[in-house]
């Protein structure tokens, strides 16, 4: 709609977080989780990576932006949707420290589950295999009160090589001939 009308407008509803996403972060802007999905030869979607992006000080905006405008971004397990403790890189080039705590609430990162993830999976796993012959999209999902919505599909995902889980990646994208690569998601 906007390239065939450049002075043209698309309005959406506002989506919201969830309560617990809220009480976690003390924001209400949106937060969304990162899930990176891969499409294997016989066209099964699989969830290969996700992380959560929450927005710290006061910003507006989950953009990671490489760690430049301060937010920080936590690995979540697959198998159960729980986060590991955040990472942040560090604005004096020191490289990237790990957050335990919110920076504004003081909630623990490690161990917070996000809720509607199994439905979350699905979901993308769902849109995946539509998008087929694209092999892998990184998808920004709100979880809000009333469940899962995608905010936007990306081919250009960003590699998450700050979580530790890039050589999987790689070496499952190199492969491409796993039969089961997650097998809970």
């Amino acid at each position: 709609m906007i390239r065939s009308d450049p002075d043209g407008f698309l309005i959406q509803q506002r989506l919201k977080n969830h309560p617990s996403i809220v009480r976690l972060s003390g924001t209400e802007a949106l937060q969304t989780v990162r899930i990176i999905t891969f499409v294997d030869e016989k066209c099964r979607p699989h969830v290969i990576h996700a992380h959560f992006k929450p927005i710290v000080g006061d910003h507006i905006i989950d953009t990671y932006l490489d760690g430049l405008i301060g937010n920080v971004e936590a690995k979540v397990r697959l198998s159960d949707g729980v986060l590991a403790a955040a990472n942040q890189v560090t604005g004096n080039g020191d490289g990237i420290r790990i957050v335990s705590r919110h920076p504004r609430t003081g909630s623990l990162f490690e161990g917070f589950r996000l809720p509607f993830w199994d439905q979350a999976c699905r979901v993308v796993k769902e849109a995946a295999a539509g998008f087929v012959p694209i092999r892998t999209i990184g998808w920004d999902v709100a979880l809000t009160p009333e469940g899962v919505r995608v905010v936007e599909g990306n081919v250009w995902w960003d590699a998450p090589n700050q979580h530790g889980t890039m050589p999987g990646i790689v070496e499952t994208l190199q492969s491409a001939k796993s039969a089961a690569i997650y097998t809970d998601h």
